[in-house]
């Protein structure tokens, strides 16, 4: 028997929050990690116990949608440079990393203090993508 699209979808974001967890647990300077849709709707997310939220819920709605719309309007790139591995943009307080998969967007905000930012990201995308 085939389940619903409902049941299909329930899985599915389990399936991402629980890639989202694994993500905010491999180090305790990760503050959020959620993932976003093309349209730049939360899909799930888990942020760090007792970590307030830098940004409003206004702000945090603009912000997703303003990296949903980036990757989007890049989409023309992909043939002349090549996939998109990930971006980083750093700021006075946290790092954001992006992280294309597939229609969806891995977002990632880490503290800005933290020491091996590359070596963080690297483990990052092998725990979303196992």
């Amino acid at each position: 028997m085939a389940s619903s699209p409902s049941a299909k979808w329930d899985s599915r974001v389990s399936a991402l929050r629980k890639k989202c967890q694994g993500a905010a647990s491999l180090s305790a300077k990760i503050r959020y990690v959620g993932v976003i849709n093309e349209f730049g709707r939360t899909m799930t997310g888990a942020l760090r116990p007792g970590t307030v939220p830098i940004l409003d819920k206004r702000h945090t709605h603009n912000e997703f949608f303003i990296m949903s719309s980036l990757l989007n309007m890049r989409s023309g790139s992909v043939r002349p440079l090549g996939r998109l591995d990930h971006m980083t943009l750093q700021h006075d307080k946290v790092y954001v990393v992006v992280i294309p998969d597939g229609r969806n967007i891995f977002y990632v905000s880490i503290d800005v203090d933290v020491r091996n930012i590359s070596g963080l990201i690297l483990k990052i995308k092998k725990k979303i993508s196992g």
